[in-house]
């Protein structure tokens, strides 16, 4: 796992619907580079197999956590996971491994959450354990429903069966968003996404900054940059 934090590039619109195209990048094609907003977490597996170490765990390309991409649009931050992680589950040995909740840190912790079966948002949660712990926190547990955000989780009903000498290079955009004003706003300066798999064989984990606000010199420095443009051209009509 390698975390990684960044300012927003450009903020265009984005549409929570699962496609690549809002954030200007195409894994399928090895293009990982955005162009709307920023990459938070970055550690894409290079390989198709299902034995490779990803840390804490293994598991390749069916457990990996590729990316993290965030942007901030007014007090909505906006998310895209990227993962070779089966949504619908992927079961291995006779075991079903699913995908976890979605974490935020907004100042004091992971205690905001996103249930990522329904879309409800919870304040004031804890969460489970993986099976490897430090990957954790792992699914929602208690906390106070705030609300309900657009998720878009690509499902197909039909889960990955992974055995030996399978392989695999699927990419899943698990893609939405959460309104900050619902969870009683950013506390600090930035804000931490954070998803894992029930066997924690792989973690995302990154944060977003909070986007900078001009001095209020600098905004003087405008107005008076108005004031003066506008003063121009009145002489100017006069002559």
């Amino acid at each position: 796992m390698v975390a990684l934090t960044g300012g927003s590039l450009r903020a265009d619109p984005i549409t929570v619907d699962g496609n690549w195209n809002d954030w200007g990048i195409n894994p399928d094609s090895g293009d990982w580079t955005a162009s709307t907003g920023s990459r938070v977490f970055f550690e894409d597996y290079r390989g198709t197999g299902g034995t490779a170490y990803l840390g804490p765990g293994w598991g390749g390309q069916f457990f990996d956590v590729e990316a993290i991409y965030a942007t901030m649009q007014g007090s909505t931050v906006f998310f895209a996971i990227v993962t070779g992680f089966d949504p619908d589950g992927v079961v291995h040995g006779g075991t079903t491994y699913l995908p976890g909740d979605i974490f935020f840190d907004v100042g004091s912790g992971w205690n905001v959450g996103v249930d990522l079966e329904t879309g409800n948002i919870f304040t004031g949660v804890s969460g489970t354990t993986p099976m490897f712990s430090s990957s954790g926190p792992f699914t929602l547990v208690g906390g106070t429903n705030v609300g309900v955000t657009p998720l878009s989780i690509p499902r197909d009903g039909a889960m990955t069966h992974y055995g030996n000498g399978d392989t695999s290079s699927r990419h899943y955009n698990y893609e939405g968003s959460l309104d900050l004003s619902l969870v009683g706003g950013l506390t600090s300066n930035r804000v931490g996404i954070h998803w894992t798999m029930s066997c924690g064989n792989d973690i995302g984990e990154g944060y977003l900054p909070k986007p900078a606000v001009p001095e209020p010199a600098t905004l003087g420095l405008f107005g008076l940059g108005g004031l003066a443009a506008l003063i121009a051209r009145r002489k100017s009509g006069k002559k």
